[in-house]
């Protein structure tokens, strides 16, 4: 048992608490309690908080929206809710439920480098998950470390052929955030590749994993239809943010925009895109070089991570990417192939990128 609870829990526990670390100092730098739950509720934070509260609802105005909570998932707002009490507020909860999940996140990470055939010193790989950029995020009152972390888990249980759990864990993922749905492509592409499967048994595992997953997505209309009809998310979508499909390069390069003029703190979101893109390329690389010992939970995780990645540069210019870049942690394991100076450089390089991003969320700078 000793032996388990070090080799499993004693690394991402130390991670977080690392990460928690960084966090915490950030919000004392900035004038912030860094243990009070509102220091950590921003922007969206508070429609999560009134779903939790109240419910759904919608604000319309000669038929058109123009208000209210219809665009987020329901998974971390009920959580919210069930942890909340007269002692607790909403906010606490939520911080408390995404640290939380950030340990899951670390420990399914841990589990998915440790399955690999990595280079030397795992610990530090694991750290660069840690403060992988957008990780603000999954310790404040959002949802990111709790899609990312059953996203990771989702993978981790399939490639250990437990389909059914990596199944409930992909839905729980697309009943949290709408980008969570993708998880279900990779469980599919994972079952219809699998040279091992009879066709009975590859048919099971498509109802079993990515079946399953479009039905946690579906559930999150069933959930919201009695409040606010079938469609109400995808209106406001449409009417209230008016978010239309963009070209994924011309996104980007909006993103980066402000790294070519005065830079100035607010540049770091700029930059932080630009280094994730940077992240995403040497992944590719070291998987095209070492494809041939590349695990499958590797692959899976890192097939997953470029479909977060590309996810919101389809969806318009409306969209926070700083925040969603949290979601491609899963290329931490194919960066753990890296020369160990080389990790240890990128280490230092997204802890002081961290610290930045940290300061410009608790002076409200950040959405």
């Amino acid at each position: 048992m000793r032996r388990w609870l070090r080799e499993a829990a004693l690394v991402p526990l130390v991670a977080l608490l690392g990460a928690e670390l960084v966090v915490m100092a950030s919000a004392f730098a900035s004038g912030v309690g860094p243990l009070r739950g509102s220091s950590y509720a921003r922007w969206d934070s508070h429609n999560y908080i009134s779903i939790a509260r109240r419910g759904y609802y919608l604000e319309e105005e000669d038929g058109h929206v123009v208000g209210g909570n219809a665009a987020w998932f329901p998974g971390y707002p009920l959580l919210v809710r069930a942890l909340a009490s007269r002692r607790l507020t909403p906010a606490k909860a939520g911080r408390i439920i995404s640290t939380l999940f950030a340990l899951l996140l670390l420990a399914s990470l841990w589990q998915a480098i440790r399955q690999g055939d990595g280079a030397r010193a795992p610990a530090l790989t694991l750290l660069l998950g840690a403060v992988f950029p957008g990780f603000i995020y999954e310790h404040a009152v959002f949802p990111l470390s709790m899609v990312t972390g059953l996203a990771v888990l989702s993978i981790l249980l399939w490639s250990r052929g437990r389909r059914l759990a990596a199944g409930c864990a992909g839905a729980a993922a697309a009943f949290t955030y709408p980008p969570g749905c993708v998880v279900g492509a990779v469980l599919l592409l994972a079952a219809l590749s699998d040279p091992g499967l009879s066709t009975r048994d590859r048919l099971l595992a498509v109802l079993k994993g990515p079946v399953l997953v479009g039905v946690g997505f579906l559930s999150v209309f069933v959930y919201q239809a009695p409040a606010i009809g079938w469609d109400g998310f995808w209106r406001m979508q449409m009417e209230y943010f008016e978010n239309t499909p963009s070209t994924p390069l011309a996104s980007f390069l909006r993103q980066i925009a402000p790294l070519f003029g005065s830079l100035r703190p607010e540049s770091l979101p700029a930059l932080q895109t630009l280094l994730v893109a940077v992240l995403m390329g040497a992944s590719g690389v070291v998987y095209w070089r070492r494809r041939g010992s590349v695990a499958p939970v590797e692959r899976q995780l890192a097939l997953c991570a470029a479909l977060f990645w590309v996810f919101p540069y389809l969806l318009g210019s409306g969209i926070a990417h700083y925040r969603s870049e949290a979601l491609v942690v899963g290329i931490v394991p194919l960066l753990g192939r890296l020369p160990l100076a080389a990790r240890a450089l990128l280490l230092l390089v997204l802890a002081a990128l961290g610290v930045g991003m940290c300061m410009l969320f608790f002076q409200e700078i950040l959405v």
